[in-house]
């Protein structure tokens, strides 16, 4: 195998920080409280639905808005770096 991975159930099971992220924000999501078989919408969203309630204003919040909002405080949070450097070192970067 080329990759960093572990045998799990005689399948390759990939390990590296790509991987293991993307599965623990998936583990996240779920509200394993809930019986899949009984509500399956529940059970595969509880979790990030408890954890990201709608801000107030919005009529919905779904991930892509969560990222959207994260994006633009970076974003924000850089232009204000910016704008707060002495004027003879207008380097973002520097």
């Amino acid at each position: 195998m080329n990759c960093d991975c572990v045998l799990g159930g005689g399948r390759p099971v990939c390990m590296t920080r790509q991987c293991v992220t993307a599965a623990s924000t998936l583990l996240q999501a779920l509200d394993d409280s809930v019986d899949p078989c009984d509500d399956f919408y529940q059970y595969a969203c509880g979790g990030w639905i408890k954890a990201n309630t709608i801000p107030p204003g919005l009529s919905r919040w779904d991930t892509f808005g969560a990222l959207r909002r994260k994006n633009q405080l970076v974003i924000k949070n850089l232009l204000g770096t910016y704008n707060n450097r002495p004027s003879n070192n207008p380097s973002l970067f520097n």
